[in-house]
């Protein structure tokens, strides 16, 4: 496994889970999957009952980051079980974040030890990926995400501190549009506001989210600052819009923000308690439930999202393994998956639709040290 680098992390799995903003997930938690018609699940223009169609077909990716590959999963339906499809795809060096574009057509993976994006397009009905090629990213990406516009792919960039910008080609390839934009010390995780134009990204080295203003050309303007707990390490929008909320891996809590209508944040209280060391959060895609998964707890907490946007503790799941590093949600809202980076395993858990609890939880075996988790609805 690999050795922590920064910060003062105990373990090589004891860092957050990441999911594009289209499928629930991580480095900058969206609001839902991508339900594959062009639509942004960050945009949350769909409904949890709309996938008791058992024809539609759902699929989970889990970067490993020891291995560097890519494992493919199909996603039953009716109970959420995950069933590995085939060999494992390979990626660069160190894939650290796995994002897929509205479209359901292509997937991209941050590769934190080479330094590169990995293009795949996603084969209809199956969820087979096929590499088409790789493009240089700043220094330690680490978090990657698709604009719900389906036009932008965001790469946030630790150890360079800055935002990497490409435009999605027709062929699935990526084109750099602008420089970079300098960010917070360690930026870690980003995500884009539902309407696309704001993006906001965690800085774990400055304990502070930067929120930047986007052009119709992707390009990304800084508009200011706030400040989170210590070591914020995931960062999440509801679907409606109006409030953000951090996992604060260093002091054990959660950050909970308001958006203006000019992108900026407002805190909502004070930080609510969290496990040990939250590293990734997500939305459900109805807007109501708020999931994190603790790498140093070995667990995944569930909260309600109130009226305000304050948050509400509901409840806590073991996620039956070792540091559960990233947690995303279904596009049905019926189940939660986390990726147990310390015990090689990704695991189903079922979401009750009245409360927000986990339960039922059943593992399946993944790569070497896998560290995010997207899911997707298929292409029909």
């Amino acid at each position: 496994m690999r050795q922590s680098t920064v910060y003062g992390r105990h373990t090589s799995w004891h860092r957050w889970w990441i999911l594009a903003p289209l499928f629930m997930a991580a480095c900058g938690g969206g609001a839902g999957g991508s339900d594959g018609s062009g639509m942004a699940a960050n945009a949350a223009q769909q409904s949890p009952a709309s996938a008791v169609n058992t024809s539609v077909r759902h699929f989970a990716y889990v970067a490993n980051f020891n291995s560097g590959d890519v494992t493919t999963y199909s996603i039953d339906v009716a109970s959420g079980a995950l069933s590995r499809q085939g060999t494992s795809v390979p990626a660069g060096s160190g894939p650290d974040a796995v994002a897929v574009d509205p479209s359901g057509k292509f997937a991209y993976v941050a590769n934190q030890t080479s330094n590169d994006i990995s293009a795949y397009t996603i084969t209809a009905g199956t969820g087979a990926l096929k590499p088409i090629g790789k493009i240089a990213a700043g220094a330690g990406p680490y978090c990657i995400v698709v604009e719900p516009g389906g036009k932008f792919v965001y790469v946030a960039n630790q150890s360079s501190n800055d935002i990497f910008v490409y435009r999605i080609e027709a062929t699935g390839l990526l084109t750099p549009v602008s420089t970079s934009v300098s960010t917070g010390a360690v930026a870690r995780s980003i995500v884009v506001h539902p309407n696309g134009k704001f993006a906001y990204v965690a800085n774990f080295g400055a304990n502070e989210i930067t929120v930047l203003a986007i052009a119709g050309n992707g390009a990304l303007t800084p508009i200011g600052s706030v400040a989170t707990g210590s070591n914020p390490n995931s960062i999440t929008v509801d679907p409606s819009g109006k409030f953000a909320y951090v996992a604060n891996y260093g002091s054990d809590n959660l950050s909970a923000y308001s958006i203006a209508a000019n992108g900026t944040l407002a805190a909502i209280g004070a930080p609510v308690r969290a496990g040990t060391t939250p590293a990734s959060i997500a939305v459900h895609p109805g807007g109501q439930f708020i999931y994190v998964a603790n790498s140093g707890s070995d667990d995944v907490w569930a909260y309600r999202i109130t009226a305000t946007g304050a948050l509400s503790f509901v409840g806590s799941a073991s996620s039956t393994g070792t540091g559960p590093v990233s947690i995303a949600v279904d596009p049905s809202g019926k189940f939660a998956y986390a990726a147990n980076a310390g015990g090689n395993t990704a695991v189903a858990f079922t979401i009750d639709q009245a409360t927000g609890t986990l339960s039922n939880p059943r593992a399946e075996s993944t790569g070497t040290d896998p560290v995010a988790i997207t899911t997707v609805r298929a292409l029909q």
